[in-house]
Parts: C-alpha cells; sequence; structure tokens
C-alpha cells in the first residue's frame, strides 16, 4: 500500500480552529480527503493535496456535511495566494527522499518558497508553492530536475488547469479510490494511505 507524508507547515496552523476532513472528487472518480481548519463559518484547507485539482493548501472554501463526520468539498470562495505542484520522480528513486534531499534544499538556495509537501511514495512528492508569482520560476527549475531524469513528470494541480464542476473525460469508468490525510500529529508530518 503507498503511503504519503505531510512535511512543514506548522507556521499556519491554528490551534484554535476545528479540524475536520473535507472530501474533494477528483477528475478520475476518485477522491481525496484533506483536513481542513475550520474557525466559525470559515473553512481553510491545511493539506497540501496530491491528486485533487485546482485547490491549495490555505483556500478557504465552501463545504457541506455528510452524513458521516467528513464535510464535502462544494466550492472554493478565496483561491490559495500559493499553488500546488506535482511532480512523479524517476522509478528508481523515491518521492520523498528527492523532496528533501533535492527539491526543498535548492528552492532554499534559489529562494523559492515552497512547502510544505505531501509524499505519496514512492513515486509523487505534491508540493506548496507559497506565492503564485513564483510558479514559473519553480517549474524552471523542475526542468532542471527533468533534464537530470530526477523527475519525470511536473504537473500544476492549482491554479486550475479545468473547471472542478465537469465530470472526467471518460464519464467515471474508473474504480473508484480514496486517499486519507491523516491528522497530523506534530504540525510538521502527516502518513497518509490509499484505501
Amino acid at each position: 500500500m503507498a503511503q504519503s507524508q505531510l512535511v512543514g507547515g506548522a507556521d499556519s496552523m491554528n490551534a484554535n480552529g476545528e479540524l475536520r476532513l473535507i472530501e474533494i472528487a477528483t477528475p478520475d472518480n476518485g477522491t481525496e480527503v484533506l483536513w481542513v481548519e475550520k474557525l466559525g463559518s470559515i473553512i481553510r484547507v491545511v493539506s497540501v493535496p496530491v491528486f485533487a485539482e485546482g485547490i491549495s493548501r490555505d483556500a478557504l472554501v465552501l463545504a457541506e456535511e455528510t452524513k458521516g463526520q467528513r464535510l464535502r468539498f462544494r466550492q472554493v470562495l478565496q483561491p490559495s495566494a500559493g499553488a500546488t505542484i506535482r511532480c512523479y520522480v524517476a522509478e528508481s528513486l523515491k518521492a520523498s527522499k528527492v523532496y528533501t534531499d533535492r527539491i526543498y534544499l535548492d528552492a532554499e538556495r534559489l529562494g523559492l518558497r515552497i512547502g510544505p509537501a505531501t509524499f505519496f511514495d514512492p513515486e509523487v512528492v505534491a508540493f506548496h508553492v507559497k506565492a503564485r508569482d513564483q510558479v514559473s520560476s519553480v517549474f524552471a527549475y523542475l526542468d532542471t530536475l527533468a533534464h537530470e531524469r530526477v523527475i519525470r513528470i511536473v504537473e500544476l494541480g492549482d491554479p486550475p488547469m479545468q473547471d472542478l464542476e465537469q465530470p472526467p473525460e471518460d464519464g467515471g469508468a474508473d474504480e473508484p479510490w480514496e486517499l486519507v490525510h491523516p491528522l497530523p500529529v506534530d504540525r510538521t508530518t502527516n502518513h497518509v494511505k490509499m484505501d
């Protein structure tokens, strides 16, 4: 079973809000379950999505209650000031190691403000870019890693590349899946798995 973890980000988690799980549909008939902070009527995303499109950490969202304890995503009310980038690493490498040993350190050296990140090891790392005006610079850096064959694919998860309300192109023929982000225990790491 693949595992993922969230690293960094203690800076913007607020102990005063209520932490809740929110279900977000993905274009391929899946559901990604993220953590949000609910403070009154304000709901802020605190997880870094791996596969959910058009939503990033710190976005303010509208959600509805479900029969269970989770919320169900309805729409983004205020986009994050940041962005989400998803990288698929070379088959011989591990996503968490590529991020911690290479991407994060290089970004710090280059003055690129990134983090936290969620790992879906061994293949995928999704990380938060703190300001959308840095996305092109981050992509330029990731291009060098692609040329070095460290990463195979780079995708922009947010800002949105497609309308979140549209059904999958294949009519939802993919098997349903769910990726759950458990609550970060120490506010810096989060291990998740595919159900």
